[in-house]
């Protein structure tokens, strides 16, 4: 027996600084799938560099905080330096992925990296946030970059796709992300034509977005920039790619997240009161500062 689909969600258009968006979490018809609670999708774009230049410095300081969640960002073409109040200073390029615990306040910044002679960029990829359980919320940041060659990758049904573990584990290929639940984060690509089967272990919430191409899983089309939320009923799924094309997908999921959400801007907390505590906090410099 196949997870079937059980509600289908279309991503929103929205614009965060240089950036297009498409974002898929959180959603008025779902709030999170396991403890993902944000899932941006950085959209393909192709910058002259002198002009984006003028736009990062029209806007000024774009460093900024987060509590109480882990970020990561998953890179698909391009690069991005990323810096932060606890003296890290990275940059990531294609197939890499940065992954920062916030934990009890951080302050970072995220920008395109380029050569000083490069004329233009090209930038896409996503951006996750995950609600990191309370005791994990006052805990102190962490932050961790993996360079494509880190990333594990998995073969599916005899070479039809493969798979990189982001986050998690496929079988027995583990990512190097920490966790502190049961969760996962697949890059799954499959041939034109072909269709794979995909375990999810059993009573793990899960969910699919459509990169490129088409996906057709069970009697459902799904097309680009959609995302299937996935019944709980069975350990495996049954894509088949109707493009013609290699498509590209996002497999992502894991426990449900029991305890109370509180959002607030760049911090995600269980209560009311402690989103106040983390903006005095930050508001009184208690989170350091990006040298």
């Amino acid at each position: 027996m196949n997870r079937t689909v059980e509600t289908v969600i279309k991503g929103k258009n929205e614009t965060i600084g240089p950036h297009q968006i498409i974002r898929s979490l959180p959603d008025r018809q779902r709030l999170m799938i396991g403890h993902f609670i944000l899932l941006d999708q950085l959209l393909r774009v192709r910058f002259d560099t002198s002009d984006l230049e003028h736009n990062l410095a029209a806007m000024g300081d774009t460093s900024h905080p987060h509590r109480g969640i882990a970020t990561l960002t998953y890179l698909y073409e391009g690069a991005i330096h990323h810096k932060d109040s606890l003296g890290n200073s990275e940059t990531i390029e294609a197939g890499g992925v940065q992954w920062m615990n916030s934990g009890n306040g951080i302050i970072h910044d995220e920008a395109p990296s380029y050569a000083p002679n490069q004329g233009s960029i090209t930038i896409n990829g996503v951006q996750l946030w995950i609600n990191l359980p309370t005791k994990v919320k006052a805990e102190r940041p962490e932050y961790l970059a993996l360079h494509k060659k880190a990333v594990p990758e998995a073969t599916l049904s005899n070479g039809k796709g493969k798979l990189r573990v982001v986050v998690g584990q496929y079988e027995d290929v583990r990512s190097k992300v920490p966790t502190y639940a049961e969760m996962f984060l697949w890059d799954v690509r499959i041939q034109p034509g072909e269709t794979v089967h995909v375990a999810i272990p059993p009573n793990l919430e899960a969910g699919i977005v459509i990169m490129e191409g088409q996906l057709k899983i069970d009697n459902a089309v799904l097309s680009q920039n959609e995302m299937a939320v996935l019944t709980e009923n069975a350990d495996t799924v049954e894509l088949t790619n109707i493009s013609d094309s290699e498509s590209w997908y996002l497999i992502f999921g894991g426990e449900t997240y029991n305890e109370p959400v509180a959002l607030g801007g760049p911090f995600v907390m269980n209560t009311k009161d402690e989103l106040y505590i983390a903006k005095k906090d930050y508001s009184e410099g208690r989170y350091g500062v990006i040298k």
